[in-house]
């Protein structure tokens, strides 16, 4: 009778072990349910975080690209201004710039420019593209070259850093013109001058100005 008390105990404290087991078990299920609740609610997070850095980011690079793009323009419209203001400067002081090479020199405006290229066109010396090409020049003048007193014209290219296409440019522009006129020198002017473009006027026999010294076919000292 004893042995089976002793078994029916035995069997309540099992029974009694496991229900509590059973309880834990619970209690660590619903304990994993919770962590990985949040776990989900961290990781909705996460992505709501990152979706907004990333919406952050991309209004940040739109926003430098702006900033980028507005820098650009304001760079464009300083250099553009200063070249209109140079070549104001070369146009009003252009006897005294090439005072060396020509006397009398007097700018030409485009419309007495445009009288001869379309008489030349006309009578089939220049094509309409050569006319058109010689009226973009920065600066058409005409003079006497103290050299030979000879009438010539003056084509020359302004540009606040001259380059090999300026250099281009006028010597092309200034061939054009020589085939109307019979005379033209070529020249270009600005503040500075790149080392590719110098090698090519010389090349080419081009003058130049740059920061108020001239050089090129007959200038001396």
């Amino acid at each position: 009778m004893t042995h089976k008390w002793q078994l029916a105990e035995a069997q309540k404290r099992t029974e009694a072990r496991l229900d509590s087991l059973a309880a834990r078990v619970e209690e660590l299920a619903q304990a994993q349910a919770r962590t990985e609740a949040r776990l989900a609610q961290l990781a909705d997070a996460q992505r709501r975080t990152e979706q907004r850095l990333d919406a952050f980011e991309q209004r940040t690079e739109e926003h430098f690209q702006r900033i980028d793009a507005d820098l650009k323009d304001l760079k464009d419209s300083v250099s553009v201004l200063k070249g209109h203001d140079l070549e104001r400067t070369y146009r009003d002081r252009a006897a005294g710039y090439f005072g060396r090479l020509f006397k009398g020199l007097r700018v030409l405006p485009d419309y007495e420019v445009d009288r001869l290229l379309e008489a030349a066109v006309t009578q089939g010396i220049i094509t309409w593209e050569e006319r058109d090409d010689v009226l973009e020049s920065d600066l058409v003048a005409r003079g006497q070259l103290r050299s030979t007193n000879q009438t010539a014209f003056l084509v020359v290219e302004i540009s606040w850093g001259v380059g090999p296409e300026d250099v281009e440019r006028a010597h092309r522009r200034a061939a054009t013109l020589q085939k109307v006129t019979g005379a033209a020198i070529a020249a270009v002017a600005g503040v500075s001058i790149l080392p590719q473009a110098k090698e090519l006027s010389d090349t080419l026999g081009v003058t130049r100005v740059t920061d108020g010294s001239v050089e090129g076919p007959g200038i001396t000292g």
